[in-house]
């Protein structure tokens, strides 16, 4: 299992509001639409000004190359920032980046613009120069409406194709200048060839970098740009395709390609200046990184102590973000006022890192519990991934041989074995075990080690996890995680 990370020196706080009873299918509210905001940072500005300001001022015509204005700000976890954070601001087409403001403020690279193709197409997020956060590529249309476009290919169709060079030598072309541009891509990842689509666009760049075509409506709009096209939209990723995409709601026929940072789209029937567009990589990168989920319990079952005020709360939670998280979960308790009676002090068991779209079994400890309350409330806050974190953990441990039986006291009891499917060593090798009533509720959730606890890479060990509160079920669900 696996988690996502923090988003730069960002800590995101979120709750959910539970009835005191079991309750299952929690959630949290999405973040709200960004709206426009100031720039903020003057170099950001200037580069801005450099480019859009005469479009904003209706000096001249044509698409923007940034947006009207920025929509957001963050800082944002980078190893080889300053400070290992970066400041950056998000335009509707793409991101301002400053990786180092105490370097030379006259470098054209003083501001850069993010590889936000290459991160949505693979789903890995990119928090250093050789580091990245697991994720899941993005499903979302790479041109025309966000909403109510079926047929438009997503990131993730790219991906899935393997449509695209993420690597050296991976998805080169061949040189097909001068021919036309008849290939065509659904949404399913499949591609064809139409002759109706002669004559709209031909083959006119090869680019050897990365081994792909660029077509004669792109190649000419790129050499007009007022700045270095490869600093703007870096080297093409893809060929050009034909794809369908619903553009104010209607269906039409569009040519896109993608580039390291951006995408080209080229629409035959605008009129001539609004034929070739960016795409709105840095709100779809925005949506992805930021808005497409938060951290949801979706079951909990709380009991008391026998021998003091201390409660314990069980479950399940999931990481609903499109990339692997460290979550520390806490619960409150609340009066009918909604005063604060008790905060959780104690996290028992979680798995240290939760994968995109990946659950979570928990127990948390609340001491001096009150008698009676009127809320539970459950708070996630996402922690900050350092540079060498991931590297502390094994989730290669796979469970066979899985039996549920009784131990001597009469408990009901777990076991089987544990592979080391990885290549180091794991340590601390854990089982999280969840049991489950016939309604699919949450019933206890225990953890119990392997024996020997350190496991070698191919090696096997047995594992057993006795439940204290269970005392009858047949469904159960492992989690398992071991020290590397």
């Amino acid at each position: 299992m696996k988690y996502l990370t923090n988003f730069g020196a960002l800590y995101l706080f979120l709750t959910v509001v539970l009835c005191a009873s079991l309750v299952s299918n929690c959630w949290l509210s999405p973040l709200a639409p960004a709206q426009a905001e100031d720039f903020a940072h003057p170099a950001f500005k200037a580069l801005w000004e450099k480019s859009d300001k005469p479009v904003a001022e209706n000096k001249i015509v044509r698409p923007w190359l940034w947006g009207d204005a920025p929509f957001a700000t963050k800082d944002e976890a980078y190893d080889e920032a300053s400070a290992s954070t970066r400041l950056v601001q998000y335009f509707d087409k793409s991101r301002m980046e400053l990786n180092n403001p105490y370097s030379d403020k006259n470098s054209p690279y003083y501001v850069t613009n993010g590889l936000l193709t290459k991160e949505l197409v693979s789903g890995q997020m990119q928090v250093g120069d050789n580091r990245y956060l697991d994720g899941l590529a993005a499903e979302i249309p790479v041109a025309g409406d966000g909403e109510a476009n079926p047929d438009c290919p997503t990131y993730a169709t790219f991906g899935k194709a393997g449509l695209v060079s993420l690597g050296a030598g991976e998805g080169r072309s061949l040189d097909l200048s001068g021919q036309p541009v008849l290939a065509t891509l659904n949404r399913a990842g499949q591609t064809g060839q139409s002759l109706n689509l002669a004559g709209k666009a031909t083959y006119t760049y090869y680019n050897p970098e990365l081994g792909h075509n660029i077509p004669d409506v792109f190649w000419n709009w790129l050499n007009k740009l007022d700045t270095d096209w490869v600093f703007a939209m870096g080297y093409p990723i893809s060929e050009p395709y034909w794809v369908q995409a619903r553009l104010g709601g209607e269906s039409k026929t569009i040519l896109v390609q993608l580039f390291e940072r951006r995408i080209l789209t080229y629409t035959p029937g605008n009129a001539p200046v609004w034929q070739v567009e960016m795409g709105n990589i840095g709100r779809h990168y925005y949506q992805w990184r930021y808005e497409a989920g938060t951290a949801r319990v979706l079951d909990y079952r709380t009991y008391k102590s026998e021998v003091d005020r201390t409660r314990y709360f069980v479950g399940v939670f999931q990481n609903e973000t499109n990339v692997e998280q460290r979550v520390r979960l806490t619960v409150s308790l609340l009066d009918s006022s909604g005063k604060v009676l008790a905060d959780s002090d104690t996290e028992i068991d979680s798995l240290t890192i939760v994968p995109a779209k990946g659950k979570s079994p928990f127990r948390l400890l609340l001491a001096n519990a009150p008698t009676s309350w009127g809320e539970v409330r459950f708070s996630a806050e996402f922690l900050p991934f350092f540079k060498t974190f991931k590297n502390n953990y094994n989730y290669n441990l796979q469970p066979a041989g899985v039996s549920l039986g009784r131990a001597i006291s009469g408990l009901p009891r777990l076991s089987g074995r544990l592979t080391n499917l990885g290549q180091g060593t794991s340590r601390y090798s854990q089982v999280f075990a969840v049991a489950y009533d016939s309604d699919g509720k949450v019933l206890d959730v225990e953890s119990g080690y392997s024996s020997p606890q350190r496991i070698e890479p191919g090696d096997t060990a047995p594992f057993e996890v006795l439940f204290l509160r269970a005392r009858d079920f047949s469904r159960y669900e492992i989690f398992t995680e071991g020290r590397s």
